[in-house]
């Protein structure tokens, strides 16, 4: 898929900043997404992403789509 999802290195940076473990389910209810979501995005197993996801994941990191994912070309 040429579309990558930079949501492990998001979460990353998160703990970094707030010190803290942050899981899936920590962001599922935070964020108000499905666990199996974030995994599928987190195993680059996501064929599409709903823009309402979206918006709440970069609520929740406190970034643009373009933070959450990159285009690789093949």
């Amino acid at each position: 898929m040429p579309v990558y999802f930079k949501l492990r290195a998001l979460i990353e940076q998160k703990e970094a900043a707030e010190g803290r473990k942050i899981t899936y389910r920590d962001i599922a209810t935070e964020a108000k997404v499905s666990t199996n979501t974030l995994t599928q995005m987190a195993n680059q197993n996501m064929s599409q992403i709903g823009l309402v996801t979206l918006d709440k994941l970069c609520g929740y990191f406190n970034c643009q789509p373009g933070d959450l994912m990159i285009h690789k070309p093949k």
